[in-house]
């Protein structure tokens, strides 16, 4: 399963010296309605993060998955915040197994299950 939403990076090819590309002073934009399967929760975070607010909900969900060839339900916890001295707001899409981790003491001898 992914672990967020991507979003695209700006075009990296190299430039012409001289030569101004307008396209390349625009921002990368991505509604995330686009890139997510829609739902009345997700429509009231985009309206929040065109309002500006800032503000975290977990929620299950239906979930592509990585091949967009199948659809399952999941936890998720949606963060989304404006990006300061922007019209932009930013969100991150975290699933719930990614707030867990295995915790060790070093003296403990770790043994291969076999």
């Amino acid at each position: 399963q992914p672990i967020g939403v991507g979003i695209p990076t700006v075009n990296l090819r190299k430039r012409r010296p001289n030569v101004q590309n307008p396209k390349s002073q625009e921002p990368v934009t991505l509604d995330f309605l686009d890139a997510e399967l829609e739902n009345d929760i997700k429509v009231e975070i985009r309206n929040k993060m065109i309002d500006g607010e800032s503000g975290e909900k977990t929620f299950r969900t239906l979930v592509k998955s990585q091949d967009e060839r199948y659809i399952d339900k999941g936890n998720r916890t949606y963060t989304w915040t404006p990006v300061n001295g922007t019209d932009y707001s930013l969100a991150l899409v975290l699933p719930t197994y990614s707030f867990y981790y295995i915790k060790a003491k070093l003296e403990e001898t770790i043994t291969q299950a076999r």
